[in-house]
């Protein structure tokens, strides 16, 4: 089609291939089957949509030509083929410092963990189990769902992590996904993986701010406030870094800036 990668502006730009290789928390691809009755005695494992043989001859394809990947994986045994797919790219041709991302990332094990690390691959994440914990559960079981979004292991890890909404699978309210990752609490009002919450406030801002621009190969232009970069900004209801972790998901934007001229300004801001 004649379109190449970073094809546009500071607007709209193309930056990559996007590829399903499993479905959602319904049909995500696991090792291990569902929770019965949704495990089918045994034979359901979430789907797969992609074969493993031609998952690689895609992903070394687009390795060839110089595209990027972003590839949906919630599953475990997602995850695995992903990587199986990365590194027969990998073996032809560094993919590292490449930006190849996987969106959620949900289930992982210490081997995955360490693959990923390997080959320097991106995470984007979101919060959909603050929304379906007790969904995932009835799927997964207890211990799966505690272990979903492993976000903090993946920081641990050296990983770039991107946070965000999923929107609009999901609402696009980052205070609410920064609100999970910090207190691992959900809507349900039961917690799921603790030991997962992200405590430091400038980490979790950063999620949504600077690591985002680096997982898109925008951070000299834009998520941070410095000299030479757009001036996209947000007046907030609330000081992120100090405010009750439980007053987090009830934060709001009371002005929006992009490239320094005001797009939005809530009506509560002229009250204040």
């Amino acid at each position: 089609m004649g379109v190449k990668p970073d094809e546009g502006d500071e607007w709209v730009r193309i930056d990559g291939i996007k590829i399903m290789i499993d479905g959602g928390f319904e049909g995500g691809y696991l090792f291990d089957p569902y929770v019965e009755p949704y495990g089918k005695e045994g034979s359901y494992q979430g789907i797969e949509t992609i074969p493993p043989d031609r998952f690689a001859d895609v992903i070394t394809t687009i390795n060839q030509v110089g595209w990027r990947p972003a590839v949906h994986a919630v599953g475990d045994a997602a995850l695995a083929a992903v990587l199986n797919g990365f590194e027969a790219a990998d073996a032809q041709s560094s993919i590292r410092n490449k930006r190849w991302t996987i969106e959620h990332a949900s289930l992982t094990n210490p081997d995955l963990t360490q693959r990923m690390q390997r080959l320097g691959v991106q995470v984007s994440m979101q919060h959909h189990i603050y929304l379906a914990g007790p969904i995932v559960e009835r799927y997964w079981g207890a211990t799966r769902a505690g272990h979903n979004t492993p976000i903090a292991t993946y920081l641990d890890a050296g990983l770039l992590v991107a946070g965000g909404t999923d929107a609009p699978v999901l609402p696009a309210n980052p205070f609410s996904a920064l609100y999970f990752f910090a207190s691992r609490d959900t809507i349900s009002g039961k917690s799921y993986g603790t030991p997962e919450r992200v405590p430091s406030r400038t980490e979790l801002l950063r999620l949504v701010t600077i690591n985002f621009a680096r997982m898109i190969g925008e951070e000299r232009s834009r998520g941070s406030i410095e000299p030479g970069k757009l001036a996209d900004f947000v007046m907030l209801s609330d000081d992120f870094l100090t405010i009750a972790v439980d007053r987090i998901k009830n934060m709001e934007a009371l002005a929006t800036y992009v490239g320094g001229r005001r797009v939005y300004l809530n009506p509560r801001a002229t009250q204040r």
